[in-house]
């Protein structure tokens, strides 16, 4: 944690397609006080608007690092899926790190960038989760 707690936690849920995994905090920590991002509607993504990448770049040195750029494209297809494409810069450690809004809601999640291009990075859509 940015406190520099340390937790143990499992894969609770894992996509192998798109390189992202769910961490579960076992067992749970109901001392610590856990501040979760509310997760924008899907609907709320606009070309144009505003969003700050958060993450960890390239080393534990530049840890809890936040830079900020725009949506490009609200579903760009790679592969057959669909992607957030933004211009927020993100590099190796971002990824699995939050695309927020100016509201401070999470509208994806990082994963990637193009090699060789400045500004072209990508965030699987978040969407809420209709189970626990």
């Amino acid at each position: 944690m940015r406190d520099r707690v340390e937790l143990t936690a499992r894969v609770w849920q894992r996509d192998t397609k798109s390189d992202l995994a769910v961490l579960k905090i076992e067992p749970e920590a109901p001392w610590y006080a856990f501040k979760p991002l509310p997760i924008a509607a899907a609907s709320n993504t606009t070309i144009g608007m505003n969003v700050y990448a958060a993450g960890t770049p390239l080393s534990d040195t530049l840890d809890f690092s936040v830079t900020r750029g725009i949506v490009s494209a609200d579903r760009r297809v790679i592969e057959t899926a669909s992607y957030i494409q933004h211009d927020a810069a993100i590099n190796p450690g971002n990824s699995g790190g939050p695309l927020v809004n100016d509201a401070g809601q999470v509208i994806g999640v990082n994963t990637m960038k193009l090699r060789g291009a400045h500004g072209v990075g990508f965030a699987i859509r978040a969407r809420r989760s209709t189970t626990s």
